[in-house]
């Protein structure tokens, strides 16, 4: 169950970040964004990590986010 949860809750994350940069490549031109402004709104906090420059940046953060995640989700469930 344990392995399962570390698993799953990284791969929802990256797919929100997906569905997110499509939609913005898609129907924006890669134009939107969901940035941290001083005085900005507090929602920013946490759209903000979802918000990518392009399937390049997406990509490599991918990469990195998947296994150091299921590692540290891994390793805190236990």
């Amino acid at each position: 169950m344990k392995t399962g949860l570390s698993f799953v809750l990284p791969v929802i994350l990256i797919g929100i970040a997906w569905i997110i940069e499509i939609v913005d490549q898609l129907f924006f031109g890669g134009s939107l964004n969901f940035p941290v402004r001083p005085g900005g709104p507090l929602w920013g906090i946490f759209t903000a990590p979802f918000s990518h420059a392009d399937f390049g940046h997406l990509i490599s953060n991918t990469l990195y986010f998947i296994p150091l995640s299921y590692l540290a989700l891994l390793n805190g469930l236990s």
